[in-house]
């Protein structure tokens, strides 16, 4: 199965709230296509919805050093932290994803 393919499958497990097989299938997309990115997105994402902070917050964090210009990244961080209680680390995320997203 491509690439393509199996990121529209995490898509819907993610639509459908099946959080741990997306969690699952987004690790080993990783894995295969060395951190395509939209898959470290999609993982991001699910961890977030999981109530997964600390892991959606490291791999965030890891994603948005590796890619400081993708405004997702940030976004999903910042939403990690703004859920975790830490409102001033939210803050520079989510401006960071604005700004990202402007360049």
């Amino acid at each position: 199965m491509v690439a393509q393919d199996q990121l529209a499958l995490l898509k819907r497990a993610i639509a459908e709230r099946r959080y741990d097989e997306a969690i699952q299938g987004a690790r080993r997309l990783v894995l295969q296509t060395d951190k395509h990115p939209e898959a470290r997105l999609l993982l991001g994402q699910a961890l977030l919805a999981a109530s997964r902070l600390d892991e959606a917050r490291v791999e965030m964090l890891a994603f948005t050093r590796e890619h400081p210009r993708d405004a997702g990244g940030h976004r999903l961080l910042g939403e990690a932290q703004l859920r975790a209680g830490q409102i001033d680390a939210a803050q520079i995320f989510v401006f960071n994803g604005a700004v990202a997203g402007t360049t």
